[in-house]
């Protein structure tokens, strides 16, 4: 049995190692922001959605009253014809505008699209952690030491 005992030249800087845990503290912060990018989109759909079928009520109300006010009102009832259309018209519009604004709020994909990303977030947090263990069993040959390759 033959030993052999080689000097394994470091391919490594401790400049370039840092660099990639730089590249690697980007990518989580970006995972971060984009997560709460997705969170604060969904938010807003809600907000639109609650905003909207508010704007569709008070609308149903006006029409409603407009109605009220054409069955009541014998004299100006023109007036109150032309206020009950531009009313139902309102309406319509406003109604209208809820679906989508519903759909919107009801869109689920920000939750998976959320896990996708906190996963992708532990991944790099665990491969950051082994390369830093991977360095700290390394013995560098700069430190005096050397690798022994046995046969």
């Amino acid at each position: 049995t033959t030993t052999t005992t080689t000097t394994v030249p470091s391919s490594v800087t401790g400049a370039e190692e840092k660099l990639v845990h730089e590249a690697l503290d980007t990518i989580v912060s970006r995972l971060h922001e984009d997560i709460l990018a997705a969170r604060k989109k969904h938010d807003d759909a809600v907000l639109e959605y609650d905003k909207q079928q508010g704007e569709a009520e008070e609308a149903k109300k006006e029409w409603t009253t407009a109605e009220g006010q054409l069955a009541a009102v014998k004299p100006g009832y023109l007036l109150a014809v032309d206020a009950e259309d531009k009313a139902e018209k309102k309406y319509r519009k406003e109604e209208a505008e809820v679906a989508p604004a519903k759909t919107a709020a009801d869109d689920t994909t920000w939750a998976e699209d959320t896990k996708k990303l906190k996963a992708a977030e532990r991944a790099i947090a665990l491969l950051r952690e082994q390369v830093e263990k991977l360095n700290a069993e390394y013995v560098h040959p700069s430190a005096g030491a050397s690798k022994k390759l046995g046969h």
